[in-house]
């Protein structure tokens, strides 16, 4: 019983120390029009997974819309785009997307947002590198 209770603490002091080591990156969504969509985003690489999680949440967009998040290698939404996913705003025009990159948090510079129906940036944010 005394060495389970040790080891036991062992393995929690490690699993936080792994934790605490993920490496993560915000970006702050800017409208590309007047009264476009504004949100943030938060980038954490997940390196004993071989990813990156990537949180995108979303604000003053049209409301019941479907909307898709792409990601790019160069700031401004530039580059090189690879989706994230899709997903669809509610009637109050908030959006919210949890997505994984199968890359490195120096390759995701910068994320974009988009109708689906059109492609085109609504709003884009470069991530703190």
């Amino acid at each position: 019983m005394h060495r389970i209770v040790p080891l036991a603490a062992l393995l929690l002091i490690s699993s936080l120390a792994f934790a605490a080591s993920d490496r993560q990156s915000k970006a702050q969504l800017d409208a590309l029009q007047v009264g476009g969509p504004t949100g943030n985003a938060v980038a954490i690489e997940k390196a004993q997974q071989g990813k990156v999680q990537i949180t995108l949440q979303m604000k003053g967009l049209q409301p019941n819309i479907d909307y898709v998040a792409r990601w790019y290698d160069a700031s401004s939404c530039s580059g090189t785009q690879t989706t994230l996913g899709s997903f669809r705003s509610n009637g109050q025009g908030i959006g919210h997307l949890v997505g994984d990159a199968s890359t490195t948090l120096s390759n995701v510079r910068s994320i974009g947002v988009a109708k689906q129906s059109d492609l085109i940036n609504a709003s884009c944010g470069t991530f703190a590198q």
